[in-house]
């Protein structure tokens, strides 16, 4: 049964956190606990995860913004499940940030945890709902309200994030899948297969790989793909073994890893070329969504993470704005369709700073559709081959005003249906120009012509502005955001999380995302010897004068001021 916990706004005069030493006292008003209360603990709208619990009247759910403002301790201080227990039971810090005034008011099985972060897949699963992301922006966007940020212009980046698995060969991936089925067949069937599967079933699938010589792997990788085909065939009617997790796999990795060429009396099993196996493939049987992507000659699997903040430099403190998680083989540029009408909608953007990896026709149509300007850092592509290009043109809006010697063209023609452009020149103005075939203006019969796309035009102009000091310097924003993805590094190891699955992935990520909101308004309030708070002092001071003219039966029965 579902009730919202409102212990946190009773303040008790006897519990320990009031019971401190005065200069105690005073280290704990200094400290992160009660900054992290007011602006997150307090945020945490509890009846949002009614639907978790039943209506039934029943024992009442562990208190949600206790649960929520713990996981979102653990993506501050990058604590493990079992350190985040001692914490919440044994430190008084963690204690009063969670809204209690001592060690033991509440008490909380790991088990509870993870049927919480269940509960959250299961609910998002059947009503499309990510309830974190919606209180990470429920907090944000208070946050900027409350200090009055300017979100009209922002940064995005993006970065890989590593699923926690373990890099297999193909060899390896295909025998652990054979072994994973062999291990979810019921008792009965497994008699069956043992004898045929006993080469690769009776010791780990790395230790298999290993010994191995190369030029062994073949024969192997097509011995191993024609049992897992004998095995899917023998299943394919069985409701129950089809439906095993580890069934799909062998169902994945033949059309992934394998050409099966099937005949009257028998089928034939080619192994694929490495090069024609999808980025997309299966990495590893532990994390079935983890991708793969290579940057810089070096591998990554698992997930990429994109992050938006503010970038005004009127802003005293910059928050983040929008986080999102994605298998890596997703393009910066689908990323930002992506993300951008919401984040339009909640902060009013008006222009975003990125690389040049977010750019192209699709995301520059869409951010012109939702009234934003697009700030690449770089451009994309390959530089003109000609000695003048078109960016040495003058632009007025999409035309050409000018040509790099000063001469107006004669007639323009814009085909909007095409995107094409064609400005033409007499051959009065071309015949003895100096740049005569260096120049991408072309000699016709009548007249020379100019050619362009819309998206050349707009290259062209975005070429020229790179040139300008004041485009420059909004470019120059962008660079802080590499910080931002170095704060959530600093809290995974060898960039990877502890966590496999890409919406596990982007539960963690969006947890985190909140902790690096609260240490940036945290570090700006000390730096502005801005209190969130009512300090404990002060509460105690105006309790003992509220309580003053009472009896001490009464306050020995531990009065509480609602």
């Amino acid at each position: 049964m579902f009730r919202e916990n409102k212990r946190h706004q009773q303040v008790t005069l006897f519990g320990i956190a009031h019971q401190l030493p005065v200069g105690v006292k005073k280290m704990l008003d200094k400290s992160w606990a009660p900054a992290f209360r007011k602006l997150i603990f307090e945020k945490i709208d509890e009846r949002r995860y009614a639907d978790f619990y039943s209506e039934v009247a029943s024992r009442p759910n562990f208190p949600v913004n206790v649960w929520v403002g713990l996981e979102t301790i653990k993506g501050l201080f990058d604590y493990t499940d079992e350190e985040l227990m001692e914490q919440f039971h044994f430190n008084l810090l963690s204690a009063y940030a969670l809204g209690l005034d001592g060690l033991g008011e509440l008490t909380l099985c790991i088990r509870t945890m993870y049927y919480n972060r269940e509960r959250l897949l299961e609910y998002e699963a059947r009503t499309g709902r990510n309830l974190l992301e919606e209180e990470f922006k429920g907090i944000t966007d208070d946050a900027l309200k409350q200090l009055g940020l300017d979100t009209g212009i922002q940064r995005m980046d993006s970065s890989f994030v590593g699923s926690f698995i373990k890099q297999m060969s193909r060899l390896e991936l295909l025998v652990k899948v054979l072994q994973n089925f062999h291990h979810d067949l019921p008792q009965a069937e497994r008699p069956r297969w043992e004898f045929r599967l006993a080469e690769y079933i009776e010791e780990d699938a790395e230790h298999i790989s290993f010994r191995l010589r190369r030029s062994e792997v073949e024969e192997h990788l097509r011995k191993v793909g024609e049992l897992l085909f004998e095995l899917h065939e023998a299943y394919a009617e069985d409701e129950v073994i089809s439906g095993l997790k580890s069934y799909r796999h062998i169902g994945r990795v033949l059309k992934e890893q394998f050409n099966i060429l099937k005949g009257k009396e028998k089928s034939t099993i080619e192994v694929k070329p490495a090069k024609e196996i999808s980025a997309a493939s299966l990495q590893n049987p532990a994390d079935e969504e983890a991708t793969f992507r290579r940057k810089a000659e070096e591998g990554h699997q698992g997930y990429v993470l994109n992050v938006a903040e503010t970038c005004s430099k009127d802003n005293p403190v910059q928050l983040l704005t929008d986080i999102a998680v994605y298998q890596n083989v997703a393009s910066d540029e689908t990323i930002l369709v992506e993300r951008l009408a919401d984040l339009k909608e909640r902060t009013g953007m008006e222009e975003i700073i990125t690389d040049a990896g977010f750019t192209g026709e699709v995301s520059e149509k869409a951010c012109k559709e939702d009234g934003v300007e697009l700030i690449p850092t770089e451009i994309k592509g390959r530089r003109a081959s000609e000695e003048v290009s078109l960016r040495d043109f003058n632009f007025k809006g999409e035309e050409v005003i000018s040509c790099p010697l000063g001469q107006s063209p004669a007639k323009q023609i814009h085909k909007q249906e095409k995107g094409r452009h064609i400005v033409r020149f007499s051959k009065k103005q071309c015949e003895r120009c100096p740049l005569v075939g260096k120049c991408p203006v072309h000699q016709r019969k009548r007249f020379y012509s100019l050619l362009f796309d819309d998206r050349q035009g707009l290259l062209a102009r975005r070429r020229q502005q790179l040139n300008k000091e004041e485009y420059r310097e909004k470019c120059r924003l962008r660079a802080a955001i590499e910080g931002t993805i170095s704060q959530f590094k600093l809290r995974m190891h060898n960039g990877k999380l502890r966590v496999r699955g890409n919406k596990r992935v982007r539960n963690v990520i969006i947890l985190m995302a909140i902790a690096i909101n609260f240490e940036r308004i945290w570090a700006y309030m000390l730096a502005k010897g801005l209190d969130p708070a009512l300090s404990l002092l002060s509460v105690t001071l105006l309790l003992l004068i509220l309580v003053g003219g009472l009896d001490k039966r009464r306050i020995w029965k531990g009065f509480v001021v609602q």
